[in-house]
C-alpha cells in the first residue's frame, strides 16, 4: 500500500492569469508486485503502480480555478541479486521504469510527461527470527 500527497511549489497552469496551483489529500493506492528469486539469490520483478486523483474539493472561481485532476503510471522491470551480509541481507537492484503522468483540467486540458529510464537501489533486510 502506498499513501501519497502529490505537491506543485510552482503550479501546473495559468488560466486567466492566475497561476493554478491544485491542493491533492493523502490518497491510497495499490502497487502490485510480483518476483521470482532463485536459490542463488538472483532474481527478477516487476511492479506496477496506478494512482489517480482529483484535486481537493473546494469551492472553485470559475473566472480562474477549476479541479485538476492526477494521474500517474509506473511499470518497474528489476533484476535483483541478494547478498548475504550478516547479520543484515541486502538486495541489490537494477531494473528501467517507464512512467506517464498527466495533470488534466475537467475540459480535458493539461500537461503529460512520459518517458522511462533506469532505475538502481538497494533494500536492506532484517530477520527477526532465526527459525524458518
Amino acid at each position: 500500500m502506498v499513501f501519497v500527497k502529490p505537491f506543485s511549489r510552482d503550479g501546473v497552469d495559468f488560466k486567466n492569469g492566475v497561476q493554478q496551483i491544485p491542493d491533492y489529500d493523502y490518497e491510497p493506492s495499490t502497487r502490485i508486485w510480483l518476483g521470482f528469486f532463485h536459490c542463488g539469490g538472483l532474481g527478477f520483478r516487476a511492479h506496477y503502480w496506478y494512482w489517480n486523483q482529483l484535486s481537493a474539493d473546494q469551492e472553485f472561481d470559475d473566472q480562474s480555478e477549476t479541479p485538476m485532476n492526477l494521474e500517474v503510471q509506473n511499470v518497474d522491470l528489476d533484476i535483483t541479486q541478494l547478498v548475504c551480509l550478516s547479520p543484515l541481507d541486502a538486495n541489490l537492484v537494477a531494473g528501467a521504469r517507464y512512467s506517464k503522468v498527466e495533470y488534466r483540467e475537467s475540459d480535458d486540458q493539461g500537461h503529460s510527461f512520459e518517458g522511462c529510464g533506469s532505475t538502481f537501489g538497494m533494500e536492506l533486510l532484517l530477520p527477526i527470527d532465526c527459525s524458518n
